[in-house]
């Protein structure tokens, strides 16, 4: 289960979703009760955009591991695209209480901030979160519409350029 899990993973960055997709069934079809291959699924659906499925695969992360960080993030950042944000900043400051050094779930909760325009909160998370990971795309991505959101376009492009450098 582990081993297709671990292919799984390999196949999604290589952007190879029906390879991963087959190993997933199958390693949950062997073992059904095993976290591995949901956060393989949920990493699967974020990639696919198919937010109910990131959400699904989340839950059952969470009911075999209930202290997942990546579990509380995932499902808090489907929560997100599904708009429904004081449920996702609830598991996204889960995801954060469980693993405090992980940026991800501080630049989304970020990213919640600049949905309701609390342009403060935004920075100060941001800020936050660079210090976590000073070279993550996603970080300078949600600065880039930080920026937007203040009006600050020259900045925005400076940091649209940067998440581009590290990630195109």
């Amino acid at each position: 289960v582990n081993l297709l899990s671990q292919r799984a993973s390999i196949y999604i960055n290589s952007g190879n979703y029906d390879a991963a997709s087959a190993d997933i069934d199958a390693a949950i079809k062997l073992k059904r009760d095993s976290p591995a291959p949901w956060v393989e699924k949920s990493v699967l659906c974020f990639k696919l955009f198919d937010t109910d499925c990131l959400i699904s695969a989340s839950d059952q992360v969470l009911t075999f591991n209930p202290t997942s960080p990546s579990g509380y993030n995932n499902r808090g950042y489907g929560l997100i695209l599904k708009g429904e944000l004081d449920a996702a900043i609830k598991d996204l400051e889960q995801a954060k209480r469980l693993s405090p050094n992980w940026s991800y779930p501080v630049n989304n909760i970020a990213l919640i901030h600049i949905l309701r325009k609390e342009w403060p909160k935004a920075a100060v998370q941001l800020e936050i979160a660079k210090t976590l990971t000073p070279k993550a795309a996603e970080i300078y991505m949600n600065q880039g519409l930080l920026e937007i959101g203040l009006g600050k376009t020259d900045d925005a492009l400076i940091s649209f350029t940067k998440s581009i450098e590290i990630d195109p």
